[in-house]
C-alpha cells in the first residue's frame, strides 16, 4: 500500500499510462454479511426446498466468488459494510474467509473499505485474513497497486469510516500529491476511487461526497458503498453507487449483484450482473377499470407475467422474487376489498416459473383512488365534503381555494414521522430525513381511505356511483 508517509521502490516511470488490454475486475457494494432475509415466509422455503440461509448475504457473496473465478478477474473490490454490523464478527468472518482464500487461490487480489456498518469489525477482520488489503484504515487515504503477471495494471485509491459517524468530506482530506495523481511508487496506471459515502449530501452522518471534489481527481471511476440502489454509470468517469449485493428486503427493489468492470485502453466500462439469489420488486397495478374483486386478481396475474418475462430477459437468476403490490388509478373497488385480495395473494399466490419462485409481500401500497368526483363533492359544506377538501389540498387539485393551515399540517406530520423514525431504539440503523413529499404521500393515504369510509355512511355518497360491494369468495 501506498501513503505519503509509506515508502516504496520506484519503478521505471513510462511516459504514459501503460495500456493493457482487458483487465476485468468485479466490483462489489454492500454485502451485509450477518443479514437473513427474514420476510420470506416459510410456505416458500418449504415449497421451493430451500434454506433462508441460500437467500441471504453470504450465499451471494458465494455466487459473486464463483463468479470472479469463473471470469478470472485481476481483483475483487468491496465497497464497504462487507459486515452488517460492528458486532457481527462471528457471523462474518467464516464466509468472508472462505471467500477470500478461493479468491487468493486462484491468484485474484481482494481490496475492501470499510463502511459504516463495519468501521470497527472489518480491520479485526482484515487482520486475520492476509489476502485482504483494507485501504484507508483510520481515516487515512491509501493506494495498492493490483498486478497481472508480475505487472502494475491499476491502482485503487481508498478511504476507511474511522468511526461510525463521519460528518465531513473524505476528499477534504486527500493527500495534494494524491489530488493530482501522484505516487510515491511511480507506476503509471489508471486509478480507481473505492469509498463508503453519501454522495451529493451537503450534510450527512455518513462522510458527505462532493461531486465536484470527486471528478477534480484523476481517477478512471470512483465505486461507491452505502446507498443500496444500484447507480447507472454513464460518462467517461463513472461516479455512483454499486448497490447492495443482495436484495434484502422489500425496499430495495430492483436487480442486486456485482458489477464486472473491464479497462481497456485506460477506460473503464461497467456491466451490472443480477445474480443475487433474492429479488424485491414493486409490482405497479393499475386499477383502471377494474370493477370487481375478481379483476383486480386478473390485473395482478397479468402484470406478474409482465415482469417475469423482464426478469428472464435481463438473464436475473434469482431463485425467489418478493413482490411488494403498488395499487394505482381510479376504481369503485374498496380499500378493504383491496386489502382482502392482497392478503390472499399473500397466502395464497407462490406461482414457480422456471426456477424462480414469487410470492407477495404481507404489506402492500395503496395509491388507488375512489372512483368519485372529489372535486365536486368538496363544494358541500358536510363532514364529507370537508374531507375531500382536504383530499383535494393534499393531492394539489384545489388550485382556486387553497388552505393556509395545509403546509402547516404537512410539517408538523413531517416532524412526527422524522421523530419516529429517527428514534434511539433505530440507532442501529442508517438514519434518514423525512421530506415534505413524504409526509404529504401519507396523507393521501389516511385520507383517502377515511374518505372511502365515511362516503359509505354519508347521505351525500346516495347521489354518487355506488363503490363495489363484491365480497371475495
Amino acid at each position: 500500500m501506498n501513503s505519503p508517509r509509506m515508502s516504496s521502490r520506484r519503478p521505471p516511470r513510462p511516459s504514459a499510462e501503460r495500456s493493457v488490454v482487458a483487465v476485468r475486475i468485479l466490483c462489489v457494494g454492500d454485502m451485509h454479511l450477518g443479514r437473513e432475509p427474514g420476510r420470506v415466509p416459510e410456505e416458500v422455503l418449504r415449497e421451493t426446498g430451500l434454506k433462508r440461509s441460500s437467500l441471504a448475504a453470504s450465499a451471494a457473496w458465494a455466487a459473486a466468488v464463483q463468479e470472479a473465478r469463473q471470469l478470472k478477474v485481476a481483483a475483487v473490490l468491496l465497497a464497504g459494510d462487507l459486515v452488517d454490523s460492528d458486532d457481527g464478527f462471528l457471523a462474518a468472518c467464516g464466509p468472508l474467509e472462505k471467500g477470500v482464500a478461493a479468491l487468493i487461490d486462484e491468484g485474484i487480489a481482494v481490496v475492501a473499505v470499510a463502511g459504516n456498518h463495519d468501521t470497527r469489525v472489518l480491520p479485526r477482520l482484515a487482520k486475520r485474513l492476509p489476502g485482504l488489503t483494507l485501504l484507508g484504515q483510520g481515516g487515512e487515504w491509501q493506494t495498492t497497486l493490483i498486478e497481472v503477471e508480475g505487472q502494475p495494471v491499476l491502482r485503487i485509491l481508498g478511504w476507511s469510516f474511522p468511526t461510525r459517524e463521519v460528518r465531513y468530506d473524505p476528499l477534504a482530506k486527500l493527500h495534494p500529491e494524491f489530488s493530482r495523481g501522484e505516487f510515491a511508487d511511480g507506476a503509471r496506471v489508471p486509478t480507481i476511487g473505492l469509498i463508503h459515502g453519501d454522495l451529493d449530501a451537503q450534510v450527512s452522518l455518513y462522510a458527505p461526497l462532493a461531486r465536484p471534489r470527486l471528478e477534480a481527481v484523476p481517477c478512471k471511476a470512483w465505486l461507491l458503498g452505502h446507498i443500496h440502489k444500484p447507480s447507472e454509470f454513464k460518462g467517461a468517469q463513472p461516479i455512483g453507487y454499486l448497490g447492495c449485493l443482495a436484495g434484502n428486503d422489500p425496499s430495495e427493489p430492483g436487480p442486486r449483484g456485482p458489477w464486472l468492470g473491464t479497462i481497456e485502453s485506460g477506460s473503464l466500462t461497467l456491466e451490472h450482473l443480477p445474480r443475487s439469489p433474492l429479488r424485491w420488486e414493486e409490482l405497479e397495478i393499475n386499477l383502471e377499470g377494474v370493477q370487481t374483486a375478481e379483476g383486480l386478481e386478473e390485473r395482478l396475474w397479468d402484470e406478474l407475467l409482465h415482469l417475469d418475462k423482464k426478469r428472464s430477459q435481463e438473464g436475473c437468476s434469482a431463485r425467489v422474487v418478493g413482490l411488494r403490490p403498488r395499487l394505482v388509478g381510479s376504481t369503485k373497488v374498496s380499500h378493504d376489498i383491496r386489502a382482502e385480495v392482497m392478503a390472499k395473494a399473500h397466502t395464497d399466490f407462490r406461482p414457480t416459473f422456471d426456477t424462480c419462485t414469487y410470492f407477495v409481500d404481507r404489506k402492500f401500497i395503496d395509491e388507488a383512488r375512489p372512483d368519485w368526483n372529489i372535486e365536486a363533492i368538496s363544494h358541500g359544506s358536510d363532514p364529507l365534503a370537508v374531507l375531500a377538501q382536504i383530499l383535494c389540498g393534499l393531492e394539489g387539485e384545489s388550485s382556486d381555494r387553497e388552505d393556509p393551515d395545509l403546509e402547516d399540517f404537512i410539517e408538523r406530520t413531517r416532524q412526527a414521522m422524522h421523530a419516529e423514525a429517527n428514534h434511539k431504539n433505530f440507532a442501529g440503523l442508517n438514519r434518514r430525513a423525512i421530506t415534505s413529499a413524504d409526509a404529504r404521500a401519507e396523507l393521501v393515504g389516511a385520507a383517502r381511505r377515511a374518505f372511502e369510509e365515511l362516503a359509505a355512511q354519508s347521505p351525500t355518497s346516495k347521489a354518487l356511483p355506488e363503490p363495489a360491494a363484491e365480497q371475495l369468495t
